[in-house]
């Protein structure tokens, strides 16, 4: 008798962004090579069973002390996401985000 299939892992999904605000350095410094173009932080979330996040880390961001990579974590930390989904079960996982900055108009 062949063993059961174990139960796929659907990874967790953000549900709705919360509101982001271009970071204040970036736009009151002319000094900002980044000011003029769409600039993106890629994140790694770490979700608990519950849609709470627990951990964010930065694995692409902006360099500079410009405040991309910070608004981006509250940003993601302040959103709403889904546990990821083991056999029907709510269990902890982990998703990629990029936060995306829309160039200063």
């Amino acid at each position: 008798r062949p063993e059961p299939e174990p139960a796929a892992l659907v990874p967790p999904q953000m549900l709705k962004q919360a509101p982001m605000n271009y970071p204040q350095r970036a736009l009151a410094n002319p000094g900002n090579q980044f000011r003029n173009r769409d600039v993106s932080v890629v994140l790694q979330v770490q979700v608990d069973a519950q849609g709470q996040v627990q951990e964010v880390r930065v694995e692409a961001g902006v360099p500079g002390p410009w405040g991309y990579n910070e608004t981006a974590v509250a940003t993601v930390r302040a959103s709403t996401f889904t546990p990821a989904q083991k056999g029907g079960q709510p269990v902890a996982g982990s998703l990629p985000v990029t936060v995306t900055f829309k160039k200063a108009r």
